[in-house]
């Protein structure tokens, strides 16, 4: 699943909540399909842990540590 870093930064092992669904980000890749260990706003990246496709234009938010 791709998506946009509005605010924060995205890191791997963090905890997400898209739609009724709550997960774990097992990886994240750029563009050009580097594996990352952190996203910053602004980045596009592609997650990998997600169970289901959500819809588009779900909203996708981080579980504070």
């Amino acid at each position: 699943m791709t998506l946009i870093v509005k605010q924060g930064i995205l890191k791997t092992g963090s905890l997400l909540i898209i739609g009724d669904q709550f997960t774990k980000v097992k990886l994240i890749h750029d563009d050009l399909g580097r594996t990352l260990t952190q996203a910053k706003p602004g980045d596009a990246v592609q997650i990998i842990g997600i169970p289901n496709i959500p819809a588009a234009g779900d909203f996708i938010y981080e579980v504070a540590d």
